[in-house]
């Protein structure tokens, strides 16, 4: 449902995040600051 098109699409950004730092962002943090963001209605 919602939720794994949510995840999917969280993994998108995560992998966007990670491509361009060249593999130095942390996969965590990143996936904090999405889910943090997306509470915050932003």
């Amino acid at each position: 449902g919602d939720d794994k098109r949510r995840g999917k699409l969280q993994g998108f950004f995560v992998g966007a995040v990670m491509k361009a730092t060249k593999g130095q962002a942390d996969g965590r943090a990143v996936t904090a600051i999405l889910d943090a963001r997306r509470t915050a209605g932003a």
